[in-house]
């Protein structure tokens, strides 16, 4: 599993946020996320 990290706010979670090296898990991670019909956001960079 990817590292996973979870922000609160005033100690209620509020979004996961997935650390990955690539690409290839993607799919996989929203998946075990549950993520069908949420808005999402893929930050990267020009080494990914």
């Amino acid at each position: 599993m990817p590292d996973l990290i979870t922000v609160h706010l005033d100690d209620k979670p509020i979004y996961d946020i997935v650390i990955e090296n690539d690409f290839s898990k993607l799919a996989e991670s929203f998946n075990k996320l549950n993520v069908s019909g949420r808005k999402l956001a893929v930050i990267t960079d020009s080494n990914v």
